[in-house]
């Protein structure tokens, strides 16, 4: 036990904080070429705050903070999860595609 921390709760702590660094760094590095940067820091505030609410269960036992914590992660889980997958969702009719389909007579060679 260290500082009140099991090893388990020790280990789920530390795994939690390096993936949430992990999913961090493609963020902080290259900015602006990653896709859903704000779902991706969305995530990793949500682990954080996973972390510290495992750490905090350790410490006072299963109190309203660590719970409220929890379920504050959840949340933050789901909307993530959200900001991922809203250019994929779609009410009602499904998107048209303005693609106009053209054949052409030149074959491989000939490029």
């Amino acid at each position: 036990m260290i500082a009140g921390l099991t090893v388990v709760e020790m280990f789920r702590v530390v795994i939690l904080i390096a993936v949430a660094l992990t999913l961090l760094y493609p963020v902080a590095a290259y900015a602006p070429r990653v896709m859903h940067t704000n779902a991706i820091v969305l995530l990793t505030a949500t682990i954080g705050v996973l972390a510290f609410s495992v750490a905090l269960q350790a410490f006072q036992g299963r109190s309203v903070v660590s719970e409220g914590l929890q379920l504050l992660a959840a949340g933050g889980y789901l909307w993530s999860v959200w900001l991922f997958a809203r250019e994929y969702v779609h009410r009602g009719e499904p998107p048209e595609l303005n693609a106009e389909l053209t054949t052409t007579s030149e074959r491989f060679e000939d490029a």
